[in-house]
């Protein structure tokens, strides 16, 4: 009985860990007005699997929309997070739960377009998102374009930044070790009670 306790715990505790492949923005040449930004990325397993995927979000979505306002569960982005020059969040940043449906700004059209391809543990992104306050262009890595119409992010890119590029590393996953530390847990548990 115990083992099977702790084999279920272990299929639950996968099960979990497994939500999506994260990709954290890794800068590797800053510009004149762009020193250092921070971005994370969340996509399908069956994205990473298919080595790439493209996504454009429902275009001149309304409020009352149940495709903007309720998420889209087909995107292969689950999540799009990204800021520049900025040492904690700010109004200016980009966080999209593509899912859920939050952090898009309607009416608008084509709030976020996504084409990306992965090599290896590196995934290239060709993006255009808005937030409202934030618009960000990126080319196979490069910040051609960040800007935004609140002035709390700072004069610097208030209106237009760009030139920085980097790349999406993908960030390892806890998941196996975790498995391995609750499995060692488990046998130690069953040891002791022997």
């Amino acid at each position: 009985m115990r083992y099977l306790t702790a084999a279920c715990l272990l299929w639950a505790f996968s099960g979990i860990a497994s939500a999506g492949v994260v990709y954290q923005w890794q800068t590797t040449e800053v510009s004149p007005t762009i020193q250092s930004a921070v971005g994370r990325i969340e996509i399908t397993r069956q994205a990473q699997a298919d080595k790439g995927g493209s996504y454009s979000a429902p275009a001149n979505c309304e409020f009352d929309d149940p495709d903007c306002v309720n998420g889209d569960p087909g995107s292969p982005v689950l999540k799009f997070a990204f800021r520049a020059n900025a040492p904690a969040p700010t109004p200016a940043d980009i966080n999209f739960d593509l899912v859920s449906g939050t952090g898009l700004h309607t009416p608008v059209s084509d709030w976020f377009i996504a084409d990306f391809t992965i090599s290896g543990r590196v995934l290239t992104l060709n993006a255009f998102a808005n937030s409202g306050a934030t618009t960000l262009f990126m080319d196979n890595n490069l910040i051609s374009w960040f800007s935004s119409d609140t002035s709390y992010f700072g004069a610097d890119c208030e209106y237009d930044c760009g030139g920085a590029s980097g790349q999406w590393v993908q960030v390892p996953e806890p998941g196996p070790l975790a498995l391995l530390g609750i499995g060692l847990v488990a046998a130690l548990f069953a040891r002791r009670r022997l």
